[in-house]
């Protein structure tokens, strides 16, 4: 290898134009995997050095690179002509990547402090080599391109590994003391309501002793008599089962890289994989943690290595081929969500790790909104599977906020509700009955209905980097207007999404209250006894001490017509104007949500308040706009889009405001899609490759070509090729449409020759359909008006926003396959 030595800096190349300066002060040069970076493959590259008063410099794709021998990086700049263009001037290593319109000619990426990684991985016998001085620099030649930039990036830290198929499917998840008898319980409810579920979660409580140095891996017999027992049962109902572990550490004066900490570690895990369990939910942020190496790496880091590493070396152990073995998942942290606003995530591989959840979110609308937020600000940096607490994790949520919650979760790239113990309504989808059960499993099954697109959303975002739900300036950066669409996003670049959520804190504070609010406390928690009174402007940062209790009243006045709700910890009644609105009896560790009242803009409310409270508590009002039958304008950008809630196509590049009832969300076809639709399965063990349904939304203006992928759904194969690709071209020819589905690529486990196919082509209103035709021959075909009735992604034959035309066929998948579609 063609590579330059200069003092303690070695100057190499890698592929995919990245030049390298690597200064160590022991000279250890090392192409080794390291927790911020993969094996590093240098390629053959010649250049001259030359020298001028002092300071070198080399020519190297129209880049000229320049710097003094005697300090490399600490005097490297690179110009561009007559351009500087990058100037090392230290750097931290980071995930973070810029916005496309943002990015640079040169990107640097630094792997400092460096953490070689042994080739056996964690393991008692492993030496990790920490160097807290190397400065390992990378200079990615992107030149503004913000798709090679990513290209690059994972070349460099790895490939965005994709989950199970069944981690795509519902999760059944809460903070619960789950028993065996609980726990099966809860399996056999989702199919007695019909619901499919592929994920159970056991959280924290499957154990004794968590808080103890040198434990936590004791399971709670009282709990679980034989917890190998009930994996056994979830996989017999095609369930898989996680784990949480808020991880306590061997001894507190060990870190995670000493032998004890290593083999107590591995070991424990491990040892419930040979129970049954199928995958780790690493906690770090509860009453304990792992101990780092250094403050300059953060633990969150080395808890996803570890926890990956361990899952990744038992299931190798399982099969003789060391490429072809069950896929390693994990759970983590997003390490910087705080407040549930997304701050930053850890470090340049964190996008390598399968899936990664928020936080202990609220359960209002402006949360939901900062978790849609939150998600493509990860998608952005390629953390591509973000997981939150659908229906949030504290308090209650009203009937609407969770029907919302759960739209938002069908089209996120995990479908997990969650919550802690202490609220009165758990997440599952039956928690309110009747309508809203019935919308909840609607979404659900559009979910499971959809799941080629995800999956193969998910490939694309395992070879490319840009992610399976996007924000939308990832598909349309030169377009100014879509950097301020927070609230919506795309899967893939087909459908754009944009949940109802409320887009604004709405926190009450001073000018929502007309003149002063009076505040009476009282030192005992039943508001009786002589009171102190003061007044006060607003009720920001309002808290209550414990055993205390208080009495507000005051006027309320508001410019837009909302939902009241109270925030507290403590018991509560709440009257408006002179009428008991509210009255909640009930104490918790955790924040009630709740509901007041509907309020109209512009109208005084004369409130009284009363509060006590064993514990100390944050008092707040806040509101929120309605998200039952919601208004909600939305920025659609170039092309054709069918809206799938409402019967209109709209040509992009404007926006467009309108009302959605419950049982709706925003959801726009872009024109020009071809999508695979699977039927109704009981869970994704149940699926059928073969019966599918082909969802076309035609457009005369783009002619498009993508594909389908397959896989076995569980193994690594798909990073070998093995796999099915089964490609597809769209045009508008004069006066048809033509569909042309290519024989599929074959290098997948499966014996699929032929699919049982239902063709749905949604019908422009002006367009009348005179025939049709496969491979030449004349096919009978159904007309229908549309259904305001049907949801969108439906496996029958009617669709909400369109008429339709609708036709079964043998598909055989060994050749291609021609329909063409004649217009009157």
């Amino acid at each position: 290898m063609d590579n330059h030595v200069f003092n303690f800096t070695r100057i190499s190349f890698l592929q995919d134009n990245i030049i390298r300066f690597e200064c160590v002060p022991s000279k250890n040069f090392s192409n080794k995997e390291t927790l911020f970076t993969a094996k590093k493959k240098e390629i053959n590259i010649s250049i001259d050095i030359k020298e001028n008063e002092g300071v070198s410099s080399f020519e190297y794709l129209g880049f000229s690179f320049r710097f003094k021998k005697e300090d490399v990086l600490g005097t490297l700049e690179v110009y561009q002509g007559d351009k500087r263009v990058f100037k090392y001037k230290g750097l931290s290593n980071s995930g973070e990547l810029p916005l496309p319109n943002k990015t640079p000619i040169i990107f640097p990426l630094i792997d400092s402090p460096r953490l070689i990684i042994p080739d056996n991985g964690y393991d008692v016998n492993s030496s990790f080599i920490y160097e807290k001085d190397t400065r390992d620099l990378f200079l990615l030649l992107c030149n503004n391109d913000y798709k090679l930039l990513r290209k690059q990036y994972i070349s460099l830290t790895g490939h965005n590994e994709m989950m199970r198929l069944k981690n795509f499917g519902l999760f059944s998840s809460r903070y619960y003391a789950h028993n065996e008898k609980t726990a099966k319980e809860m399996i056999l409810k989702y199919k007695k309501h019909h619901i499919p579920l592929d994920n159970f979660v056991l959280d924290t409580d499957w154990r004794v002793n968590e808080s103890v140095p040198g434990t936590g891996y004791t399971i709670n017999t009282e709990l679980f008599p034989n917890l190998s027992k009930f994996f056994h049962f979830a996989h017999e109902h095609n369930v898989e089962v996680i784990i949480n572990d808020h991880p306590n550490p061997f001894s507190k004066k060990l870190n995670v890289l000493s032998p004890e900490e290593i083999e107590f570690r591995k070991t424990n895990l491990t040892r419930f994989f040979y129970l049954g369990l199928d995958s780790w939910w690493y906690d770090r942020n509860w009453c304990c943690s792992l101990k780092g190496i250094s403050k300059r790496i953060p633990v969150e880091s080395l808890g996803r290595y570890i926890y990956y590493d361990v899952t990744r070396d038992f299931y190798q152990s399982l099969v003789l081929d060391p490429e072809i073995y069950v896929r390693p998942v994990t759970l983590s942290n997003i390490t910087e969500i705080r407040n549930g606003k997304y701050e930053k995530i850890s470090d340049s591989r964190s996008h390598i790790y399968p899936f990664q959840w928020s936080g202990d979110i609220d359960v209002d609308s402006y949360s939901l909104y900062q978790e849609i937020c939150n998600m493509n600000k990860c998608s952005n940096n390629m953390i591509g599977y973000y997981s939150s607490d659908i229906g949030g994790h504290i308090a209650n949520p009203t009937k609407v906020e969770f029907v919302r919650w759960y739209q938002f979760g069908a089209f996120s790239p995990i479908l997990r509700p969650h919550c802690t113990n202490s609220v009165s309504r758990f997440r599952e989808p039956w928690v309110f009955k009747d309508k809203a059960e019935n919308i909840v499993k609607e979404y659900i099954n559009m979910r499971y209905r959809l799941l080629n697109l995800y999956y193969t959303e998910a490939y694309k975002h395992y070879s490319e980097g840009l992610g399976i739900f996007r924000p939308l300036y990832l598909n349309y950066p030169d377009d100014k207007k879509v950097y301020k669409e927070t609230s919506s996003y795309m899967l893939g670049d087909k459908l754009l999404i944009s949940p109802i959520c409320s887009e604004f804190d709405n926190k009450l504070n001073k000018p929502n209250f007309v003149g002063s609010i009076y505040l009476s406390t009282y030192d005992n928690d039943c508001l009786k006894g002589k009171a102190k009174t003061k007044r006060i402007s607003s009720l920001a940062d309002l808290r209550l001490p414990a055993n205390k209790s208080l009495r507000l009243k005051g006027t309320l006045k508001i410019k837009k017509d909302g939902e009241l709700f109270l925030r507290t910890k403590g018991k509560a009644k709440v009257y408006l104007n002179g009428k008991l609105v509210s009255e909640d009896n009930t104490t918790s560790l955790d924040i009630h949500h709740d509901y007041i009242s509907s309020i109209k803009k512009n109208t005084e409310y004369k409130f009284v308040i009363e509060v006590s409270s064993p514990i100390d508590t944050l008092i707040d009002l806040s509101y929120e706009q309605s998200v039952k039958n919601a208004k909600k304008k939305i920025y659609l950008p170039e092309g054709e889009w069918y809206n799938l809630s409402h019967r209109n196509v709209y040509q992009g590049r404007r926006y467009i405001k309108e009302k959605y009832r419950l049982h709706e969300m925003p959801l726009f076809m872009k024109a020009g899609t071809l999508l695979m639709l699977y039927k109704n399965v009981d869970n994704l063990s149940t699926m059928n490759l073969r019966n599918v349904v082909y969802d076309f939304y035609p457009s005369r203006k783009v002619t498009s070509e993508d594909y389908f992928y397959e896989d076995d759904g569980v193994t690594t194969g798909y990073r070998v090729g093995v796999y099915r690709k089964s490609k597809y071209r769209l045009e508008f020819i004069n006066d048809h449409y033509e569909v042309t589905l290519y024989k599929s690529e074959e290098g997948l486990f499966d014996q699929t020759e032929f699919r049982n196919a239902l063709f749905k082509m949604h019908v422009r209103d002006k367009e009348r359909i005179a025939q049709v035709l496969i491979d030449n021959e004349p096919v009978r075909f159904r007309g229908h008006d549309h259904n305001g009735k049907t949801y969108p992604f439906s496996n029958n034959e009617f669709a909400s926003d369109s008429k339709t035309i609708a036709f079964k066929f043998r598909q055989d998948i060994r050749k291609d396959t021609v329909i063409k579609i004649y217009i009157k």
